[in-house]
């Protein structure tokens, strides 16, 4: 497409909003008999039209990839700001890097289909780059990533510190990209996630009996949240430990799965309140013709659409009820 503005992307991306599935259609599709028969509702909603037929329902995933992939060839061809839409897919790249680091340190055998299609790094890219310990055609931070861990595995070949790595050098590759970026609502969005990540990293830590020395290593920078507060919120033994989190608008989302959490739940409460708010931010835009969130908008929404189809086809296959689907369905974008 040779010429792209906001407001034809925008037009574009608002007729697609029309065909994404709701939760009512999530939850309708888990009242079917088989995990055939949901996705066939699904299908019948317009999922996956033209796709490859399910001659099996164990493999959904060929379904939810291929609506993915078309999703993203559209949003390259009508997003405007080409960088920002590589900056949201550059998540895929650093866990394609997670992922294969993982597999080699293990001594496995590794190939393409370990890893996510959605990165932009060629898997032939990673694969030598791995086995020539060589990383000159990696992005700088992730180069230098890498070569700290081949340092490290040099002494002690510890698996565990390859997300602790690679999860530091995406938060520095975004906040650089961040620098140059206009939309206050990409950068609110990052700010969030990165938040919501460190939430969740004091909290496994905390529960895991780690020491502070290993969270200050562990924590993101680019958030709104003081590394202070999440110290004294790890160290903190209280009920009021989560306190320290509820702030900037954080608490309207955050203060019931604590409350579950401190009651003895589990973490998904947390988790699921930090997408929803990841989403609720970019869903204040999704009127404004003339806005990048627009573009990022309709991927997330692809995303947590593909997320929610694999809930229900996981659940249906294992015999999971459907208020159990749709208790731990997290909210859609349409």
């Amino acid at each position: 497409m040779a010429f792209k503005s906001y407001p034809f992307s925008s037009s574009m991306i608002s007729y697609r909003h029309l065909s994404l599935l709701s939760q009512d259609n999530i939850v309708s599709a888990a009242s079917s008999e088989t995990a055939d028969s949901a996705m066939l509702a699904l299908k019948e909603r317009g999922y996956a039209k033209g796709g490859p037929e399910l001659e099996n329902p164990y493999e959904f995933e060929t379904i939810v990839e291929f609506e993915l992939e078309k999703a993203l060839d559209f949003l390259k061809d009508v997003c405007p700001d080409e960088k920002l839409l590589s900056l949201y897919l550059l998540k895929y790249d650093y866990l394609n890097v997670k992922t294969l680091l993982k597999l080699n340190l293990l001594g496995k055998e590794f190939s393409a289909e370990d890893i996510s299609p959605y990165g932009q790094i060629p898997f032939e890219v990673l694969k030598e780059s791995i086995a020539d310990q060589s990383y000159s055609r990696l992005p700088k931070e992730m180069a230098d990533a890498m070569r700290h861990l081949d340092k490290s595995f040099a002494i002690n070949e510890d698996a565990t510190i390859v997300g602790l790595i690679m999860d530091k050098a995406y938060s520095e590759h975004v906040n650089k990209e961040l620098i140059k970026e206009k939309n206050p609502k990409v950068i609110e969005y990052f700010e969030a996630y990165f938040d919501f990540t460190n939430i969740m990293v004091v909290l496994r830590l905390k529960d895991a009996g780690y020491n502070s020395d290993i969270l200050e290593e562990a924590l993101l920078e680019g958030g709104k949240l003081f590394k202070a507060d999440m110290i004294k919120a790890f160290e903190d033994k209280s009920d009021n430990a989560f306190s320290y989190f509820l702030k900037f608008g954080y608490e309207k989302y955050l203060r019931e799965p604590f409350e579950k959490l401190n009651s003895g739940g589990g973490l998904f409460a947390v988790e699921k309140a930090r997408d929803d708010y990841l989403l609720s931010i970019l869903k204040e835009d999704r009127y404004d013709m003339f806005s990048s969130s627009m573009s990022i908008g309709y991927l997330i929404a692809k995303e947590r659409e593909a997320a929610a189809v694999r809930l229900l086809m996981v659940a249906m296959l294992n015999n999971i009820s459907a208020d159990e689907i749709s208790r731990r369905l997290k909210e859609l974008f349409s």
